[in-house]
């Protein structure tokens, strides 16, 4: 390859290379997209997730009690001469040298009367605990977020398509009204221009509020991702919809969130493994059979070593053994133990059968919601045409000279107070679907995250 081609395919790389760059900086960013980038850096998640790292250690202390437990001791120090036997022995003082001595102990349990498998199964109802803690965790942020991020688009939609087109209009309207009062025409009243100047301060009033709404709503979901400079941050705007979902019958979002809301899971898990727990303690009356094992041995090169196993020499020794065990400690306050671990289980069962009928009620009262905004979209899109209808006849009559100030405004009002109506009930729509779907502990629309 001549030089000339290489220079251009470097080109051409680097071209690629800034296209893409510039791209992903401009890339205006979804509800899906952000959902994805919250749920990645949350400090909220991570601090919940630490409680699975705890759990666990509890778990690997369960599991490793089946396995055998070791204990070593070693000592070590100086020690005069000795020689001779049993019965006759000679110490010398003026001879010293080093004594060693190594002990291990084994002891490995081979029946417990459940001790281990309820704590194996109160460690991994605990982990199980943890990760429905997260899980519950992640449904509140999502949750937030998607208020923030709807809250916004409702706040442009409202902005763009209802704030300034009627400060547009009113402005026009005030225009023309002021000189029909000057040129004494008879068709505007005094009445009628301080009707339109009331209207419009209190327009421009709403107008700096929204502004305000948009700034806050947009510099929040900004700075939870990283964007130190709002400008920086581009939001896919576009005047809010409805999310695309598929409405299905009470029953199937009451099972649902049976299935898999975290709350109610974190219960169950409580439950299961507060039972565990006081069968663990009642397990604690009861012996544990185990295998122990003993490798002791000593030596000194300045103690004469004894021959016969019948002579306790603790100077050069190796001896190990190995025997099954009985350990029954008989311990009076086993039963009060037991009696605070019963409690404890039997008060999380009173709560379950109240969090039971709390749930039901919470996604029957959501449901209702999401079909009264359903409805609603629609009431209010079939009232703001007609509004839409009444005013521009009402506002071209104005304009015209064969209407009056009133008319216009009455048809300006009711056609703004249906178009924000409509856009609030898509808000409600899409929150209630939101809440729901964190009920339920599952994505209920297309979202994808």
């Amino acid at each position: 390859m001549n030089t000339k081609n290489l220079l251009i395919l470097c080109f051409l790389a680097f071209f690629l290379l800034l296209s893409t760059i510039v791209y992903a900086s401009e890339k205006e960013i979804t509800l899906e997209d952000y959902i994805k980038l919250v749920l990645k850096s949350n400090p909220e998640i991570e601090a919940a997730k630490t409680d699975i790292q705890f759990m666990e250690g509890y778990l690997d202390e369960a599991e490793g009690a089946v396995y055998p437990r070791f204990t070593f001791l070693g000592l070590t120090g100086p020690t005069p001469e000795i020689k001779g036997d049993a019965h006759n022995s000679d110490i010398n003082w003026n001879k010293w040298g080093p004594f060693f001595h190594g002990q291990i102990d084994m002891q490995l349990p081979l029946y417990t009367f459940g001790r281990i498998p309820h704590g194996r199964e109160a460690a991994i109802n605990g982990m199980n605990y943890a990760n429905a803690k997260v899980n519950e965790v992640k449904g509140e942020i999502i949750l937030r977020y998607k208020l923030i991020y709807y809250g916004h688009l409702l706040a442009y939609s409202v902005y763009k398509n209802i704030v300034l087109f009627a400060e547009e209009k009113l402005k026009t309207a005030l225009e023309k009204a002021e000189e029909e009062y000057d040129a004494g025409s008879g068709k505007v009243s005094k009445a009628d221009l301080g009707r339109l100047k009331v209207g419009l301060a209190e327009l421009l009033k709403r107008k700096t509020e929204a502004e305000k709404y948009l700034d806050l709503t947009k510099t929040t979901l900004a700075r939870f991702i990283g964007y130190k400079n709002p400008d920086d941050f581009k939001i896919a705007l576009k005047e809010i919809e409805p999310e695309n979902v598929e409405i299905k019958p009470l029953d199937y979002y009451v099972k649902r969130a049976f299935k898999n809301n975290p709350q109610w899971n974190q219960l169950n898990y409580g439950i299961k493994s507060r039972r565990s727990l006081v069968k663990l303690e009642e397990s604690s009356k009861y012996p544990i059979l185990f295998l122990a094992g003993r490798v002791s041995g000593s030596y000194s090169p300045v103690v004469q070593d004894q021959k016969t196993y019948f002579a306790n020499d603790p100077f050069n020794d190796l001896s190990g053994a190995i025997a099954i065990g009985l350990l029954w400690q008989f311990n009076f306050s086993i039963s009060g133990r037991v009696k605070r671990a019963d409690a404890e289980y039997k008060k999380l069962l009173k709560i379950k059968k109240f969090a039971q009928d709390g749930i039901y009620l919470l996604i029957k009262k959501t449901y209702l919601e999401i079909i009264e905004a359903k409805k609603n979209i629609e009431i209010y899109h079939n009232g703001y045409r007609a509004a839409l209808s009444w005013f521009a006849f009402s506002f071209l009559a104005f304009e015209s000279g064969t209407g009056g100030a009133k008319d216009a405004v009455e048809g300006l009002v009711a056609m703004l107070l249906n178009h924000y109506n409509y856009y609030e009930n898509i808000f409600k729509f899409n929150i209630a679907l939101a809440q729901m779907s964190q009920l339920v502990g599952e994505e209920i629309t297309n979202l994808k995250y």
